[in-house]
């Protein structure tokens, strides 16, 4: 942490990212107009907002495992145990609930491992 920043002013550090992930994020930034610094930290603190309304929206719901291709694997101790949310026909569906619509799914949705599930994008509604 840089301890000489003036009193006000925010502190840094310093992180190393991977040579690939900081060219995807600098492409991103350049799209949205960001310097690269205020891209990652805006990412940053979304993250972390996300993580804190997850804990208010189901603080007995984790991550568990991941079972690629096709399975979240969340702790859930209302229900003392572990819920299988697997991807059915490109769709989360909860083995417990037996639903594509309950808190589990909701949650799974939420975290950032579903991207590396195999869902399909859901067939579109026909224009009228």
């Amino acid at each position: 942490m840089s301890e000489n920043a003036p009193k006000g002013e925010a502190q840094t550090v310093t992180v190393d990212i991977d040579k690939a992930v900081y060219e995807e994020i600098k492409k991103k930034a350049a799209q949205k107009r960001y310097f690269v610094k205020n891209y990652v930290n805006e990412a940053l603190r979304m993250m972390v907002e996300k993580d804190r309304f997850l804990e208010r929206y189901a603080p007995h719901l984790s991550l568990d495992d991941l079972q690629e291709p096709n399975v979240i694997v969340l702790k859930d101790t209302e229900k003392r145990g572990l819920v299988d949310v697997r991807v059915v026909d490109g769709e989360l569906r909860c083995d417990v609930d037996r639903t594509t619509d309950c808190v589990h799914t909701h949650f799974a949705w939420a975290l950032q491992e579903v991207a590396k599930l195999d869902v399909k994008r859901p067939p579109t509604a026909p224009t009228r």
